[in-house]
């Protein structure tokens, strides 16, 4: 029973963080790459907006402390809340990658 509480509010975190789908954007060029994650620019389809989208490797998150920190970022850019701030659009997992858009602000 305990187990699937657990089991349970691990898929409510999971249903919390990652929404979304790759296809409503046109990925564009490469504006910046770290050891486990690569930045590039993308329009989202629909609305004609511009967005900077963060894509992990999930074959480079190899080990549970790398997952958790990629969890983590997820939750605190959930709560930043400002003008000065990058602000979370949304997060996109598919089998192979966590793709994190952030809404480009202008000065």
């Amino acid at each position: 029973m305990i187990q699937e509480k657990v089991e349970t509010e691990a898929t409510k975190l999971r249903k919390e963080i990652f929404t979304g789908n790759i296809d409503e954007y046109k990925i564009g060029q490469e504006i910046g790459k770290g050891s486990f994650a690569t930045v590039k620019q993308a329009v989202h389809k629909q609305t004609g907006e511009k967005f900077a989208i963060k894509i992990y490797e999930k074959n480079k998150l190899v080990d549970n402390a790398r997952r958790a920190t990629v969890k983590r970022e997820i939750q605190i850019l959930k709560k930043l809340n400002s003008k000065y701030t990058i602000k979370l659009y949304e997060v996109i997992e598919t089998t192979k990658y966590v793709r994190i858009s952030h809404i480009i602000i202008k000065n």
